[in-house]
This record gives structure tokens, sequence and C-alpha cells, in this order.
């Protein structure tokens, strides 16, 4: 689980957050 800063819709599926702290579950898929 990592705390993160969405900036934009980048996963608008699951999180559609703009401008807010989130916390979430990330899959690694590149660096």
């Amino acid at each position: 689980m990592f705390t993160v800063t969405c900036t934009g819709p980048w996963n608008p599926v699951q999180h559609p957050c703009i401008g807010k702290s989130v916390t979430v579950k990330i899959v690694d898929h590149c660096p």
C-alpha cells in the first residue's frame, strides 16, 4: 500500500481522484 497524491484521473475506474492524497494498492507493472 502506498499513499500517493493524485494529480489527475490516472486510474478513473477505481480512483478518480484529483488533487488529493489517497492510499491505494499499487501493482508495479513499470518502473
